[in-house]
């Protein structure tokens, strides 16, 4: 019996919803916008649901289905207790692979002309992901999300991967067009000033951030209750 992770969690999430195939979970894991927060290999989501039973936080069930059969997965009363549980721990922060931005990373050991075609695939690959969100999204205002009771949940999560695609937008656009200035990707006299001021620039950013979040935490209680009242009031107009 393996050890309980991160991923043995995120599935038991999902059958504390409701009873889903391993197929089902892979499936939804892999078309949802779990994905963007936690994306795991297709063989892992299907072997997980297993462990989730030999820890006795799941049940599985043979189901017939036409002329086949299916295994579903259902959550036990320990698997709900062990959810809340890891629910009451502090969550790791942002952890970010990102093998285009590795690449940038490591530009001087290139050419100009690759880093530029490091940039545009990095936009091609973002525009993908937004029409992929975009076909998503406006799925859920014509048809329905497919799970309409947690909504308000997965609308902040969302508000959160919008953000992260206009800050990788705007970061393409800056660093393309300050690569478009070089001669190289060699640092000279002219680009050692230039990242001098935008590290004066970043330090400036930071504190500024700092200073907001020192705010935040100290009218945190104010505006907890503030956003509470407005998710009753969301809550309650999405009932009616």
């Amino acid at each position: 019996m393996r050890s309980l992770t991160t991923t043995s969690y995120a599935l038991l999430g999902l059958l504390a919803v409701k009873p889903w195939s391993a197929y089902e979970l892979t499936r939804h894991m892999h078309r949802s916008s779990l994905r963007l927060i936690w994306p795991r290999a297709e063989s892992q989501l299907y072997e997980e649901p297993k462990n989730l039973v030999a820890h006795g936080l799941a049940t599985c069930a043979t189901e017939k289905r036409g002329a086949g059969s299916r295994t579903v997965y259902k959550v036990t009363r320990k698997g709900r207790a062990a959810l809340r549980e890891w629910l009451s721990r502090p969550g790791g922060g942002l952890v970010t692979e990102f093998e285009g931005m590795l690449k940038v990373a490591y530009a001087d050991s290139g050419s100009k002309e690759q880093l530029l075609e490091n940039l545009r695939q990095l936009r091609s690959q973002l525009h993908a992901l937004i029409d992929l969100m975009t076909g998503v999204f406006e799925g859920w205002l014509d048809e329905g999300p497919t799970m309409p009771e947690r909504l308000h949940i997965t609308a902040l999560v969302c508000r959160f991967h919008v953000g992260m695609l206009r800050a990788q937008a705007d970061w393409i656009d800056w660093a393309t067009s300050i690569v478009d200035g070089w001669p190289t990707t060699r640092i000279d006299r002219a680009r050692a000033a230039e990242s001098r001021a935008i590290v004066r620039e970043l330090v400036t950013e930071l504190h500024r951030l700092r200073g907001k979040g020192a705010r935040l935490l100290r009218s945190g209680a104010p505006r907890r209750a503030a956003v509470e009242a407005k998710v009753f009031a969301a809550r309650r107009s999405f009932r009616d």
